[in-house]
């Protein structure tokens, strides 16, 4: 377990975590987290989160609340034993199949890549045997953050199966999260109490307990989807004629207002706005339908002529042309970047950044761009 965690230490700690597996403390730590789960609680002291607000993206208004994310600070400890947890509960899923096949996050030998894929495969196939395809990427507005945890704990029973003491340990994990806010570096700090779970290395696993039967949903409406963590996307193939077109919207717009209310009767909340909407087909398939937009809600989701999907963009003509100048516009910029400051860097510091800022970006979804005009990788192979 410790050899492939990815921890790092927090001021929080009093110790760095290599000292304590330097020091050989497995031992110690294997009682505290048997002893955690023979009681049936997680410790009080280890619930204590440190939030940080930090910008989702440079340049933003400092002024606007949204556009901060909160990043929690936990101890060591804590994070050791819910990597416990994560691992057991992952391996109960996995053997009993409990989770939803289209559903690519926490899974073995599942990734956001092949989450990807797939929707790639299902949209070319679709062009190949001549029909176009509605994609729709839907966005949840601070999912981990209002999950209900009564609703969680049902789920985590009636469909994983958690009993006894395995549950308790849920529940005590739960409940009485104090978290501060820290604005500001260094000390002092201003000081925030709130009651709710934290953002943490169970949350994103436990929240697709929590929207396990969104999937039963879509099914219901005959989509195809692919969920990774909170991120859903619903695709939709038809024959590129209009009144096709405008069923099959019709069936999406249907569907997805069934599913904003799920959301709200489960305290989530789909965000319209950040909705996105694309066409794909050939050029000729696509000028035989009319579709300005759908209607989510209050909203009308315009119709785009690429999205980001899980860091990939998706044209409507699937060539990745605009993801692959993203690519080289980006990692052309920090090999510039790289390059004035390189007098000052030792080889090794030069290898880590190159592969922190360029290698990166062209590793990241590679196989998406197996089949793609000569032309396009040629660009990718100047990098």
């Amino acid at each position: 377990m410790f050899d492939n965690m990815e921890l790092q230490s927090t001021f929080i700690d009093c110790m760095n975590f290599q000292f304590y597996w330097v020091s050989n403390y497995c031992a110690i730590f294997t009682t505290i987290v048997n002893k955690s789960f023979a009681e049936g609680t997680f410790p009080s002291i280890l619930k204590t989160a440190y939030i940080r607000p930090l910008l989702k993206k440079t340049g933003l208004d400092k002024e606007v609340l949204k556009n901060y994310r909160p990043v929690a600070n936990l101890g060591f400890l804590g994070k050791t034993i819910e990597r416990v947890v994560s691992a057991r509960l992952s391996t109960v899923i996995n053997e009993h199949n409990l989770s939803d096949k289209f559903q690519s996050a926490y899974r073995p030998k599942h990734s956001i890549e092949t989450a990807l894929l797939r929707v790639q495969n299902d949209i070319l196939t679709a062009m190949d045997e001549g029909n176009a395809t509605a994609l729709i990427l839907l966005d949840l507005s601070a999912a981990f953050d209002t999950v209900d945890h009564n609703i969680l704990l049902g789920r985590l029973r009636d469909f994983i199966g958690l009993r006894g003491n395995a549950l308790k340990w849920c529940q005590s994990y739960l409940t009485n999260r104090p978290e501060y806010v820290r604005i500001g570096t260094p000390l002092p700090f201003q000081f925030s109490m709130i009651m709710r779970s934290a953002r943490s290395v169970l949350g994103p696993q436990w929240f697709t307990v929590y929207t396990y039967p969104v999937h039963k949903i879509i099914l219901k409406y005959e989509l195809q989807y692919h969920v990774y963590a909170d991120d859903t996307q619903l695709h939709m193939s038809f024959k590129p004629t209009q009144k096709c077109a405008n069923q099959s919207i019709k069936n999406i717009e249907f569907c997805i207002c069934e599913i904003r209310k799920w959301m709200q009767e489960n305290f989530l909340k789909l965000n319209d706005d950040k909705t996105e909407f694309v066409l794909f087909g050939s050029r000729q398939q696509l000028s035989k339908v009319h579709v300005p937009h759908i209607t989510i809600g209050d909203s009308d989701i315009t119709l785009a002529a690429s999205a980001r999907n899980l860091g990939v963009i998706f044209d409507s003509s699937m060539s990745l042309k605009n993801h692959v100048s993203n690519i080289v516009r980006s990692a052309s910029f920090h090999i510039r970047n790289i390059g004035r400051i390189r007098k000052y860097l030792n080889p090794r510091a030069t290898e880590q950044i190159v592969h922190s800022f360029v290698t990166s970006r062209l590793d990241m979804g590679n196989s998406l761009l197996f089949g793609l005009p000569q032309v396009q990788i040629i660009r990718l192979k100047r990098i």
